[in-house]
């Protein structure tokens, strides 16, 4: 999902001293993630926070709000303390102690994120109950994330993810500027939260986003929807009733004609159809009913939104994830692409043992909305995850690396992955059944 968030310069400092207040309330008993995140207080001077571990600490602090709860952060925050004790950080050498500190406090884009996939992992193989060696040393003098012992056989396991995809950055330069121009046009000081389905936008031939087309189609949805007035009706937490979703609006007559047509039937579509029914006598709805057509609404790149009572105005505008789209196919196209790429600079970084077996994992999100099944997902194999294995296997078969077992590729739990087995690796290097069932089973 990509999002992206504005709020006015005056407001800034309010928003981050919030945020980082909330982060310091989540880890307040969390005493090796306190001491690793410094307590958020390196974070207290930046202007946008892109440190994952105070959004999730943050998050674990907000108020259930329609439908996003904050169970899982606070679930997240436990396991990151658990992992952190298992990791031991305080028996460290100096420099490697304050490496990983840095890392998880950084704010640049990518580098608290690669440590907490490294947490994550380690999280799930000690959930196995498998015996775990963090860091080790090669003779090679690199260090892969983690070896693992099976009885009297060593695995090492190299983890990486995927860095953030064109789409993604441009996807992101185009909420930025739209949050932007709809907070300055809003003149609210409420939350206003919008989403957006990405295969509405503007799309060039050859794939790529057009930025500057994408940001005047949601500018100009806005304005002929006349959605302004809907900006100022607020929902308190918990409130599902103003949660306006426009794609609910999609069907309710024909694509020509008016909206006011289904208007008999509009409380039985969605949130929006039941606040519109109760409204028939406002004047802002009568206009939006009666202007706006089926075939409006299906053109709209606006999918939802929503707007809350804050302390300080904020924007917020993220995708609606679906799949197919055209967002989709275009990062389908270059995902297969990005995986190879990482995989052939990983087996030219060497980081393996000659004689052990060696898995490298790769980290990448989103799999559906790039085209391909999850890693929970099995019916849909054939179809959608073999144009990956076809593609890995290629680059088995070109270099022939006799010490790389295997390439797991995951987006949650590596215990879940999909595993592509080498048939290259030589002999000592090749993963047993009993491998398997201990590491993915």
């Amino acid at each position: 999902m990509t999002i992206a968030t504005y709020t006015r310069a005056e407001n800034r400092k309010s928003y981050i001293d919030n945020k980082v207040n909330k982060g310091r309330q989540a880890i307040h008993n969390s005493a090796i993630l306190k001491e690793a995140m410094d307590n958020f207080n390196s974070l207290e001077k930046v202007d946008e926070v892109n440190n994952v571990f105070l959004n999730i600490a943050s998050r674990a602090m907000d108020q259930p709000m329609l439908g996003h709860d904050n169970h899982w952060a606070n679930a997240k925050i436990q396991e990151l303390e658990e992992v952190l004790k298992f990791m031991n950080p305080g028996t460290w050498p100096a420099d490697q102690k304050n490496y990983l500190y840095s890392r998880m406090r950084s704010n640049v884009v990518g580098q608290s994120s690669s440590v907490l996939s490294e947490m994550e992992l380690l999280s799930s193989l000690k959930q196995k109950g498998l015996h775990l060696d963090i860091n080790p040393s090669l003779a090679n003098g690199k260090n892969p994330e983690v070896k693992i012992k099976i009885e009297n056989r060593e695995i090492f396991v190299e983890q990486t993810e995927l860095s953030i995809s064109e789409t993604e950055i441009k996807l992101k330069e185009v909420f930025r500027q739209c949050c932007r121009w709809l907070h300055d046009k809003a003149q609210t000081n409420d939350i206003i939260d919008v989403q957006i389905n990405s295969s509405k936008l503007v799309w060039t031939v050859e794939g790529p986003l057009d930025v500057h087309g994408s940001v005047n189609k949601i500018q100009q949805s806005i304005e002929k929807l006349g959605l302004w007035p809907f900006f100022q009706v607020k929902v308190t937490p918990g409130d599902f009733k103003h949660h306006f979703r426009l794609a609910d609006l999609s069907n309710l007559s024909d694509p020509n004609k008016p909206l006011e047509e289904g208007v008999m039937i509009v409380e039985h579509y969605g949130e929006i159809g039941r606040y519109l029914k109760e409204n028939l006598e406002n004047e802002t709805v009568k206009d939006f009913l009666h202007k706006n057509t089926s075939g409006d609404i299906i053109e709209s790149p606006i999918y939802s939104f929503y707007t809350a009572p804050a302390k300080h105005g904020l924007v917020e505008m993220k995708t609606e994830e679906s799949y197919p789209n055209l967002a989709s196919m275009a990062q389908e196209r270059n995902f297969i692409r990005r995986i190879m790429s990482k995989i052939k600079l990983k087996i030219a970084e060497g980081q393996r043992h000659s004689n052990c077996p060696n898995i490298l994992a790769i980290k990448a999100e989103n799999w559906i909305t790039h085209g391909f099944t999850d890693e929970s997902d099995t019916l849909l194999e054939e179809l959608m995850f073999n144009p990956i294995k076809n593609s890995v296997n290629k680059i088995f078969e070109t270099e022939k690396i006799e010490n790389l077992s295997a390439v797991v590729l995951y987006e949650g739990d590596v215990r879940k992955g999909r595993v592509i087995i080498n048939p290259y690796a030589k002999d000592q290097c090749k993963l047993l059944d009993q491998d398997m069932i201990s590491i993915f089973s």
